[in-house]
């Protein structure tokens, strides 16, 4: 009965054997898992900075391009403004140019009349 025992504890003692191999095996294949996982996750979170900082960039060139797009917006206000007022002075020297035109065409007229007299 004793070598039955030694026996039985020898056969409990290598299936506590295996198992603690099987564990052994199944932490190791788990921890491989996890590190594949984890460098996943890694290489997304990388990815994800790059995103985030290429944004910023990003980000900065449409502020700095909007502010560009204001200031050629006041550029060409202040321009037409300018056009206007010069348009008004053409109008205005049109106006005197015509005045003087009809001045210049009385005294011709005159001057013949007067010619003409004697």
């Amino acid at each position: 009965r004793a070598a039955s025992m030694v026996d039985g504890d020898a056969h409990i003692a290598a299936e506590i054997e295996k198992m603690r191999l099987e564990f052994s095996r199944v932490v190791k294949e788990k921890e491989a898992e996890a590190m594949k996982k984890m460098e996943s996750v890694q290489r997304a979170a990388s990815m994800v900075d790059v995103g985030w900082k290429e944004n910023q960039t990003l980000k900065g060139e449409v502020a700095r391009l909007a502010e560009g797009q204001r200031s050629m917006e006041r550029e060409l206000a202040r321009a037409l403004a300018r056009a206007g007022e010069l348009e008004k002075e053409r109008d205005e020297a049109r106006r005197q140019c015509e005045a003087m035109r009809a001045d210049l065409d009385s005294i011709t007229a005159k001057g013949q009349a007067v010619v003409r007299l004697n």
